[in-house]
């Protein structure tokens, strides 16, 4: 089906939020670390609920690591950060402190494994990535005692690591925390601190008079201890509050902005990371020379951590991220004074795989450098620095794995049925399914051929359960076996195809959603069919009422031994990676009725698995698909006007074949070139031609065959049986040329001119065997009910062909099985399997029947046993006498005794 439709794209977009839901659900209740990087990458779509849902599977995850004092893999780390980067993010305090709680744990047993730098780079920047966000959102409260005092002393050690990128990250985490208000409020960390300083103070005091050393050194390690920083920070916030009593805010901002908690170069990188992440490098070299903090070494050091992790996760920026370090960093870095931005030169260097940046570059000499590296060694014990964490790489070029989704897709019916569905267009625009094939095996385009069946309706007569054809409202002329066609009458009204649904008044009014079909043998009730499928995935007809449309031929079902979800996969999704998942999926949908109510069935050909519906077979396989296909709310079924109809049908239709001007289009269209005034003279001229010509078929036949048919003069058909003859002796042509025939004792082949004056008892001896195994084929067939020929009843039946063929003439030649495809009355609906996996069925069940009317005359005039497969694939023969007796009003037979 095309898909511009609007409301395709709704149907999609609602499945979709429907299957991300779900992956959510799953990842909820089972956070394992196989769903990570697909969960991750649903952060990008959900919005909303669905968001905090997976981020709490996130949050789960980590505490259930935690629990079980598991460290977490970088992937899962890198996902999580990619979480949280997500737009829209929309979280509390409270679930952002869930996470922090559990990575402060993982965090402290890495710091304990001292050998676990990696480990402990990985926490600290899922980390920053948490604060990051409570930055953004403001958040208030958290637990100073569980969380916050505990945070901040585990990233102290750190920030002043050796590990050039652990110290880096956890410096710029200790900034984000800064700025994550926790639980007490600053009146109180006031007095706790003014507190402690009293018995500072107070135990110093004691000491002096009794002269105790000791107690001087327990108050000296007491105000070592005591964190100066957050006392200055708490009586910064007494001043604001005790401020905001008298005046404005502004006003109090004003007068105490030199007192941030946070550092400048932190908001800074804030602001580049935002911009390397955008790609907007012009950006930053505009703004970078006017950060007021772009010179200190920490702001030069956290930039150039950006830029390499960048350098290393975005294959597609590479490029511009080294010439932007080339061009507005290197040389300002290799000059600095701090040896911390030099050595991140050389590792930046070794990232981007530029050894020609070197490692580090000198100082600028001064006159106290000697007394300033010594004071350095004495103040940091003569620190060097070094880098051993390597970068987590992501493989960019791996796919997503599908484990999540495919969890998910069990339990998210909305999608398996929509992308069942865009299986199911697929398949009917696939392979030529829904074009009209001629007689010649030419193709029509259903959307070309603009000739319309139509269907009629008494409007008196809608919940009837039988057709006019069964009241005897048709002329049937018996001499030359025309088939009974209605006739218009004026209490008829004819209706066109999108009209079928629409609500019809009785006695009361129906909206019909049942609907029989009856018609003719040959009267184009399949392609009827193929014109309602194709209109419908087309956008143009019932799309307002179905979601999908099911056309089944029921002959598909005979001789079927498995259920109706491998039926529709065989039928619908055969050669589709996931044919059977597709076929359960859709015949699970069709017994909910949620989706059955938006499916419609046109099952075709319901008089041809008439045996599969009676009473002894409708417990097979066959028999109850069959009926539960029948049962549903809303068919078509198509059928010969004979037997039995299906129960509680609303509305019963005929169809009456061509109008007379339909014909006259149909051989303006597709007759030869030059012959359309001949044909229509002809039909016109002839009146029972005239009545055959309304069948499709037979009007194709004439058109196909007519330089054949006209080659004789007076030889043109004027009866059903004489135009079947026509149109075989035009088609046994076709196959003399393609398999190569030439007379006896003639070595080149026949050619067309070779042919153009043949009678079709010339032709016959060319092809006999060929005739006599279509002859015995399809009585067996008609007889024995089995209209497809699949390679097992092809196999049982060329073991026993000799049999079949005793009593008709004898060829020159046995018939070769590998031509079968070469017939041109012999048709497979599997042309993409191998030969030996096809199964046949003939053009044109009139043609299997005419077939097997001539198999019946040879051995009714020989007085021979007629031999055959019965439905039970065993070989039986009868008399041909007493089959007429036994079977002469046998539905199934009746055009053949025609």
């Amino acid at each position: 089906m095309p898909r511009s439709n609007d409301k395709w794209e709704t149907k999609e977009f609602a499945a979709l939020c429907a299957l991300s839901d779900a992956m959510v659900r799953v990842f909820v209740d089972y956070p394992r670390e196989s769903y990570v990087a697909e969960a991750a990458a649903l952060s990008s779509v959900v919005r909303g609920n669905s968001y905090e849902h997976l981020y709490s599977g996130f949050v789960k995850a980590i505490t259930m690591c935690a629990t079980f004092d598991g460290m977490m893999n970088p992937e899962f780390l890198l996902s999580f950060e990619k979480v949280l980067h997500s737009p829209d993010v929309a979280l509390d305090g409270v679930s952002l402190g869930a996470a922090l709680q559990g990575l402060k744990k993982n965090l402290a047993e890495a710091i304990v494994r001292a050998d676990k730098p990696t480990a402990q780079y990985n926490l600290v920047r899922t980390l920053s990535a948490i604060l990051d966000t409570m930055n953004e959102v403001k958040t208030a409260g958290l637990g100073r005692v569980d969380v916050h005092e505990p945070l901040l002393r585990c990233l102290d050690k750190l920030r002043n690591h050796e590990e050039l990128r652990l110290a880096q990250a956890a410096r710029y985490a200790f900034q984000a925390l800064l700025g994550v208000s926790n639980d007490e409020g600053p009146w109180k960390a006031l007095w706790r601190y003014t507190y402690n300083l009293m018995g500072i103070i107070a135990g110093a005091a004691a000491a002096a008079p009794t002269l105790d050393p000791t107690r001087i050194f327990n108050a000296a390690d007491l105000l070592q201890q005591l964190p100066v920083d957050d006392l200055v920070r708490s009586i910064v916030g007494v001043i604001r509050e005790a401020t905001q009593l008298s005046q404005s805010l502004s006003e109090a901002t004003r007068g105490i902005g030199f007192l941030q908690r946070q550092k400048k170069w932190y908001l800074a990188l804030r602001f580049t990371d935002m911009l390397i992440n955008s790609h907007a490098f012009d950006h930053l070299e505009r703004v970078l020379p006017e950060i007021p903090c772009g010179q200190e070494p920490e702001f030069l050091c956290g930039l150039c951590e950006q830029l390499e992790r960048a350098h290393t996760t975005d294959l597609r920026s590479r490029g511009r991220i080294s010439d932007f370090v080339r061009d507005k960093l290197l040389n300002n870095m290799k000059t600095s004074k701090d040896k911390r931005v030099r050595k991140w030169v050389g590792l930046v260097a070794h990232t981007f795989s530029k050894p020609e940046w070197g490692d580090s570059g000198k100082p600028r000499s001064h006159p106290h450098t000697a007394a300033l590296r010594k004071m350095a060694q004495h103040t940091f014990g003569g620190r060097e620095y070094y880098c051993e964490i390597q970068l987590f790489s992501p493989n960019t070029q791996k796919s997503l794995p599908r484990q999540l989704l495919d969890e998910a897709w069990l339990c998210c019916p909305e999608a398996r049925l929509l992308y069942t569905d865009l299986a199911l267009q697929n398949f009917y625009l696939s392979d030529s399914l829904l074009e009209v094939q001629r007689l010649s095996r030419a193709s029509l385009p259903m959307d070309l051929c603009y000739i319309n069946l139509v269907v009629v309706v008494k409007p008196d007569v809608l919940v009837s359960g039988s057709s006019r054809l069964e009241q005897g409202n048709f002329e049937w002329d018996e001499p030359n076996h025309v088939a009974p066609l209605v006739q218009m009458t004026p209490f008829m009204e004819e209706i066109q195809l999108d009209e079928i649904f629409n609500a019809r008044r009785n006695d009361t009014e129906i909206w019909p959603r049942r609907v029989l079909i009856h018609g003719q043998a040959g009267v184009g009730k399949t392609t009827l069919c193929k014109k309602m499928v194709y209109d419908f995935v087309h956008g143009r007809l019932w799309t307002d009422i179905f979601d999908r449309v099911l056309w089944v031929p029921l002959r598909h079902l005979k001789g079927w031994t498995a259920g109706g979800s491998d039926f529709f996969g065989k039928r619908f999704f055969l050669h589709h990676g996931d044919g059977d998942r597709f076929g359960g999926d859709l015949w699970g949908a069709i017994m909910d009725k949620r989706y059955g109510k938006k499916t419609l069935f046109i099952l075709d050909g319901l008089d041809e698995v008439s045996c599969e519906l009676d009473t002894r077979s409708i417990s097979t396989s066959a028999g109850s698909v069959i009926k539960i296909l029948l049962s549903q709310q809303n068919v078509i079924i198509t059928s010969r006007p004979y037997g039995p109809g299906p129960p509680r049908m609303d509305l019963t239709l005929e169809t009456i074949g061509f109008h007379p001007h339909q014909v006259k289009d149909y051989i303006g269209r597709c007759a030869p070139p030059g012959t359309a005034e001949a044909i229509w003279t002809f039909v016109k001229s002839h009146s029972p031609v005239e009545g055959i010509t309304r069948i499709p078929i037979m009007l194709d036949g004439l058109c196909y065959g007519w330089k054949s048919i006209a080659s004789i003069p007076g030889s043109e058909p004027t009866t059903m049986t004489a135009l079947y003859k026509s149109i075989e002796k035009v088609l046994w042509i076709k196959d003399v040329i393609h398999l190569e025939k030439s007379r006896p004792g003639a070595r080149s082949p026949l050619v067309e001119s070779d042919l153009r004056a043949a009678t079709l008892g010339d032709i016959i001896p060319l092809v006999q065997a060929e005739r006599n195994f279509l002859q015995s084929l399809s009585f067996s067939g008609l007889v024995g009910d089995a209209v497809e020929f699949d390679p097992a009843y092809r196999a049982l039946f060329q073991n026993h062909v000799d049999e079949f063929t005793k009593f008709l003439p004898q060829p020159k030649t046995a018939f070769w099985s590998g031509d079968l495809n070469q017939l041109s009355f012999i048709r497979t609906s599997d042309m993409e399997t191998a030969d030996e996996n096809r199964s046949y069925h003939f053009i044109h069940l009139t043609f299997q029947e005419f077939f097997a009317a001539q198999y019946f005359v040879e051995h009714f005039k020989a007085g021979r046993q007629l031999v055959y497969l019965c439905r039970k694939k065993k070989r039986k023969s009868v008399s041909p006498g007493l089959l007429l007796r036994k079977k002469k009003y046998a539905s199934r037979l009746c055009v053949m005794w025609r």
